[in-house]
């Protein structure tokens, strides 16, 4: 078997909207590098200046190099017929998959991670990054945050994972070659071979066609083949009685996380009991005035409630909470997290301004709640979220109106002008606190997506 071991470097971090700047390829036959290919590229855009910073490469640099349509040959042949090896593999082949993308092409390889491989084989070390894991293996990385000289140092890294890898969790690692082998009997091996390697959603059928299960992930492809090296009682079942896969691509994380959740109320599949009925069953709730004091509660949710937040379990909701009462010096008791007031209670570190005890105008404890309750809430009431589509060109746009979630659509600009427009297309429209909670986190996390106020 062949290793392309390959390292990437990039203008930014989406694979979608942004170029290789740089790649290396070391083909490994399991004893020697055999080939390599290592060359700058020309992206076509410019390089940001965080960037240059990062790899050292500059617009300069790049200038007279070769575009990746000049080299896509190459690197299809170095490839071919190997396993795609790369130090946090889904960054590295997403932005390679992109690149053969937008060239017409459809590449695909076979994907091993030499971070999962090395969790398996090294599973108490502190740190799996690159510069990590290689000090602490002794391996001597020449130019860090290059595409070649990662590359070297994962070539180095890997044949120390093969050497140590006494009980062939290599094999085990390559999810497509074992997963064949797992298909149930009346599940025909042609409903992988079409799965994409794109962000959505997917089904999993019953004999009857009913949807027994339904699932996202930001790699249906992959996603769908772990799910038959799974040695649960439960999984197998589910894999018993499925006779077929479908799956819906939706470009953006965001869109699969709030299609999945419709998809899920809407079906109810059998396989998804704790999505279906658990998932966020307790809220954060403001329950009126005590003596001119805002008082909050958590409680399980009920159907006709109207929560400030979700969660999936009552202590989830206490520890985040206590750490509001903390920063802002709010009252536990007036919190709902103590039964009786306390006097410079010692929970609170000798912090608690004494609300519950009338120690504290009511108007400026109620300001200082306000200020605590503000990050359960959008910052702005009405605005639209742009990011990626389905394909090159599209674009995908959720949209929030009066502080809650009104349904998504898709459209070929980012440059929205006409909100009216937008509200004819949405779909899959829902009205649930814990919708609104995972655009909030998500919208903490991602940067790359574009936020249109109106």
């Amino acid at each position: 078997m062949q290793y392309a071991i390959i390292d990437i470097e990039a203008t930014g971090g989406s694979p979608k909207r942004d170029k290789i700047t740089e790649i290396a390829i070391f083909l490994y036959d399991g004893t020697q590098v055999i080939d390599e290919f290592s060359t700058l590229i020309n992206p076509g855009i410019r390089i940001p200046p965080f960037i240059t910073r990062l790899t050292g490469i500059t617009n300069k640099m790049v200038s007279k190099a070769p575009t990746f349509g000049e080299v896509a040959e190459r690197i299809l042949e170095i490839t071919n017929e190997a396993v795609f090896v790369a130090h946090n593999v889904q960054f590295d082949y997403a932005y390679v998959k992109a690149e053969f993308k937008r060239l017409g092409i459809h590449f695909r390889r076979e994907k091993l991670c030499s971070i999962v491989l090395a969790k398996r084989i090294f599973p108490d070390m502190d740190s799996y990054s690159l510069g990590n894991i290689c000090e602490d293996l002794g391996i001597v990385v020449e130019d860090r945050h290059r595409a070649r000289g990662d590359a070297a140092a994962t070539v180095k890294l890997f044949e120390i994972l093969l050497e140590k890898d006494n009980e062939n969790f290599l094999y085990d690692s390559m999810v497509e070659i074992s997963a064949y082998q797992n298909l149930p009997p009346h599940l025909p091996a042609t409903v992988l071979d079409g799965l994409p390697e794109e962000t959505g959603i997917y089904f999993f059928h019953d004999k009857d066609n009913s949807v027994n299960y339904i699932s996202r992930s930001n790699d249906i492809r992959r996603r769908i083949f772990q799910h038959f090296k799974g040695k649960s009682t439960r999984y197998w079942k589910m894999l018993m009685h499925t006779y077929d896969i479908s799956h819906e691509e939706t470009g953006s994380d965001l869109i699969a996380q709030l299609l999945e959740i419709y998809e899920i109320r809407r079906l109810r599949p059998r396989f998804n009991r704790r999505s279906r009925g658990n998932r966020f069953s307790w809220g954060l709730f403001k329950e009126g005035e005590k003596q001119g004091y805002d008082r909050l509660s958590i409680r399980r949710k009920k159907a006709q409630d109207a929560p400030i937040a979700v969660y999936n379990k009552e202590e989830d909701a206490k520890s985040i909470l206590w750490k509001k009462v903390k920063h802002f010096r709010l009252c536990p008791m007036l919190c709902g997290l103590e039964e009786e007031a306390c006097d410079n209670c010692a929970k609170m570190g000798g912090a608690c301004n004494g609300s519950c005890l009338g120690k504290e105008p009511a108007a400026k404890y109620n300001q200082r709640l306000g200020k605590a309750l503000k990050e359960f809430r959008y910052t702005h009431p009405n605005f639209l979220i742009i990011g990626e589509g389905r394909h090159l060109g599209e674009f995908s746009v959720v949209c929030v109106e009066n502080h809650r979630y009104q349904g998504f659509t898709y459209t070929t600009t980012d440059a929205i002008s006409n909100v009216e427009v937008v509200r004819d297309g949405l779909k899959c429209k829902m009205q649930d606190p814990s919708v609104d909670r995972i655009i909030i986190e998500y919208l903490k996390k991602n940067k790359l997506d574009k936020v249109v106020r109106f």
